[in-house]
């Protein structure tokens, strides 16, 4: 299918008035929603169920309308194409694709054909020695053209996996800086490390990505092995020195490694020029016998020691799943007992119990029984979203589900599905709760998914996500919530504590100053002024190295006046510099490509 049909229909009828076409991945295309600019959102050219989950999740009071309008869209397009297509339709045979020139089947086409399957399907290699699989593809086929035998399977993935490194190995060359995630897991009495790669292309401002590495990991997952393992991947990319920042989970493995073996960046040369004392340049004698007697056990000591990590940065959005499940869990446990004489928290710790155990018992019975699925689908149309364990947005799914549904349909029917399941009646406090908490989560939620787009998405937008998330906690902690403001103090509690340690990091500050949308905006006025200062100092110091660049190409024999002016008479740089930056921040145009405009912005 071209583009261009993709983008005028977005495949289905009447889905073009709440969301725009942006790009095809694959299988999929990329959609813009109106109501949500700067989230993309990733569709199956086959289902709507990831924009339906997205509008009723995010814009829940334009879903009827949403459903209808494609319904009614969809359906007039399938009369149309019915009466247009009357006596036209023919079925396709072997014979007839036989016959196109173009459809000629040879060797290396079914070769290529089969490896595209065996890879994108995840499927074993042992099929395509499978008589049904050899039956079923030679249909049609050529006497002279043959698949392949599974040891030729092996082999042909291997070196495409050896040409597809050799080709990234090559792409990455000509990047200068790269961002990578790392994740460990186990599956199938198996562990693993998954390593990504992302770097901004400079011509589109796209943030772009590859997978470095998928590899088994054996023995108990060490810090050390985890660094060993990290450090081999970016030497087989050679890309040890372009690695910037990792960002993992929150693993006290991961933590370890990167504590024991980050490397800090060189300092400026002027900076260690401020650290050397001439007194302290004495001679050091080393022991040469001592350290030949050590042998191998010397060795495995220096060869860990030349493993380089770069810095280190928690997962964001991985520590906001913590905030709402971890967190939460231990404020409502309350070991230290700080809260045994509110009122307010043996309410609420009451009512969330209570909730969450009869809700999960509902979930439950569900997936247990197929008569009280029939039953609930029957009464409320829709099956319960069940939530997952591993990921809390789940969760907070299946209670928005529910909040929806009984303001649709009517406590009556969620009476009635109650009772069916014989579980106890949701009461009006309890109704209650689950609004409260649904509208106190949401800031959260909310949050957690916009910080996981898989596309539009950058480190600058870490820190003012947070601190929109932190004002948003601090006007609902002044509404008149009857259950859940103790919940609101929690998470704002738990905000603040964890992510302290970054809440004003110079790097991430700049990166955020350096988003059009953002500039200098997001930041109280008294911190503006030392982010513009952080900005100014910035330029400066490229435009000093810019400025020593210069000196060094220019003739030995320059004339020794201009070399001791030369720091006053190159201020030209500095003002240009400022200039730009200046412009920059004051710009009210918010679209990322303005960067364009200010090329010393933009290197930055």
């Amino acid at each position: 299918m071209s583009v261009e049909s993709t983008s005028s229909n977005i495949l289905w009828p009447g889905v073009e008035k709440y969301f725009t076409f942006l790009k095809e991945e694959g299988d999929n295309i990329i959609l813009k929603c109106h109501s949500c600019p700067l989230k993309s959102l990733s569709t199956s050219k086959s289902s709507l169920s990831n924009l339906k989950r997205h509008i009723k999740r995010l814009h829940y009071y334009k879903y009827d309308e949403f459903i209808k309008n494609c319904n009614s869209k969809l359906q007039s397009k399938r009369s149309g194409d019915n009466t247009s297509e009357v006596g036209v339709k023919k079925q396709i045979t072997l014979d007839t694709w036989g016959s196109r020139k173009e459809l000629i089947v040879t060797q290396q086409t079914l070769d290529k054909h089969i490896l595209q399957f065996v890879i994108e399907e995840m499927q074993p290699i042992s099929i395509v020695d499978k008589s049904s699989f050899k039956n079923l593809v030679s249909l049609g086929l050529p006497k002279n053209v043959n698949v392949m035998c599974g040891k030729t399977l092996r082999s042909r993935i291997e070196k495409a996996g050896q040409s597809m490194n050799e080709e990234l190995t090559k792409k990455l060359s000509g990047i200068q800086f790269i961002a990578t995630t790392a994740d460990c897991w186990t599956r199938g009495k198996k562990s693993y490390l998954g390593i990504t790669g992302h770097w901004i292309n400079l011509t589109t401002l796209a943030r772009e990505s590859a997978t470095l590495a998928c590899k088994r990991l054996k023995g108990k997952h060490t810090y050390a092995l985890l660094a060993q393992t990290m450090y081999d991947v970016y030497l087989s990319f050679k890309i040890q020195n372009k690695v910037v920042c990792t960002t993992t989970d929150n693993g006290s493995n991961f933590v370890k490694a990167f504590r024991t073996y980050y490397t800090v960046p060189n300092l400026e040369d002027s900076e260690l020029e401020d650290e050397v004392d001439g007194d302290d340049n004495e001679l050091e004698f080393i022991d040469l016998t001592e350290i030949l007697e050590e042998g191998e056990n010397n060795i495995d000591e220096t060869q860990e020691t030349t493993i380089h990590l770069p810095r280190h940065f928690r997962c964001a959005s991985h520590t906001m799943n913590l905030i709402a499940t971890s967190d939460i869990d231990a404020y409502f446990n309350d070991m230290n007992q700080i809260n045994k004489n509110n009122p307010l928290f043996r309410s609420l710790k009451k009512l969330y119990r209570k909730n969450m155990a009869n809700l999960s018992k509902l979930w439950s019975k569900q997936n247990q029984s197929t008569i009280i699925a029939e039953h609930i689908h029957d009464t409320l149309e829709v099956y319960l979203k069940v939530p997952n364990k591993t990921r809390w947005n789940s969760t907070f799914d299946s209670l928005i589900q529910i909040k929806n549904l009984i303001a649709t349909h009517g406590i009556a029917k969620f009476h009635d599905i109650m009772d069916f399941c014989a579980l106890n009646r949701l009461n009006q406090a309890d109704i209650q709760f689950i609004n409260e908490y649904c509208d106190t989560m949401t800031p959260l939620a909310y949050a957690l998914d916009f910080l996981q787009s898989e596309s539009g998405m950058y480190m600058g937008y870490l820190l003012p996500t947070l601190y929109s998330l932190n004002k948003k906690y601090n006007v609902l902690e002044h509404k008149s919530l009857q259950y859940c403001l103790p919940l609101v103090n929690c998470i704002s509690t738990s905000i603040t504590k964890r992510f302290n340690n970054i809440w004003f990091d110079k790097s991430l500050v700049i990166a955020s100053a350096l988003i059009p949308r953002f500039k200098l905006q997001w930041l109280p006025n008294t911190e503006q002024f030392d982010v513009e200062a952080w900005l100014k100092a910035e330029f400066e110091n490229e435009d000093n190295r810019n400025s020593d660049s210069q000196n060094e190409n220019e003739e030995e024999n320059k004339d020794n006046v201009d070399d001791f002016f030369g720091d006053i008479l190159s201020n030209s740089y500095s003002a240009m510099s400022d200039e730009q930056l200046n412009n920059f921040l004051h710009s009210n145009n918010k679209d990322l490509k303005m960067i364009f405009n200010f090329p010393k912005v933009l290197k930055k």
